[in-house]
């Protein structure tokens, strides 16, 4: 099933927009009560993977899908897949959506700088963990070059024009 792949890259067909000019939007509004609504009421309007359209709500459905999968929360799933295997010095913590208790995925994890330097790292290494691979190269290919968008892989930010290419995981408005 390519539906996973096409919302982690933002090809999801969705009619929903996002427009982050104003605080006083449902947008931010979403985000100040903890609650992004429901990812059941998304509807699409084109066929997946056809055109780039960022929107957090995939995400969002990116972890549901996590745990209804795994029975895991994305919390617990990355902490064993991820978190452990690179020895981190905090526990993740993310934003919770408070209408479904789980994380909202698409924003809101607070770790240490450290930690984020090995998740750098871990990508610099293409998955790979002390000879372990951790993601599957192709993915992390994937991730790291865009396809539909010339600055959005799957889940990343990047940007190989700039004189020092780069990916990066950007939060809202830089």
């Amino acid at each position: 099933m390519r539906l996973p792949l096409e919302i982690s890259r933002m090809s999801s067909g969705s009619e929903r927009n996002e427009r982050y000019r104003s605080p006083l939007k449902s947008y931010y509004k979403s985000l100040l009560r903890n609650s992004l609504g429901r990812a059941s009421v998304i509807k699409i309007i084109e066929k997946p993977g056809k055109r780039f359209n960022y929107l957090n709500i995939n995400t969002k459905i990116l972890a549901i899908l996590i745990r209804r999968t795994n029975g895991k929360t994305l919390t617990k799933y990355t902490q064993k897949k991820i978190w452990e295997p690179l020895k981190m010095e905090q526990p993740e913590l993310w934003g919770l959506d408070d209408e479904a208790d789980m994380e909202k995925a698409f924003c809101c994890l607070y770790s240490s700088v450290r930690d984020y330097a090995k998740l750098g790292e871990f990508f610099l290494q293409i998955g790979r963990c002390t000879g372990q691979q951790l993601l599957n190269k192709d993915f992390i290919e994937k991730m790291t070059h865009p396809e539909l968008s010339p600055k959005y892989g799957y889940g990343t930010w990047m940007d190989y024009e700039y004189k020092l290419a780069f990916f990066a995981y950007v939060g809202l408005l830089g």
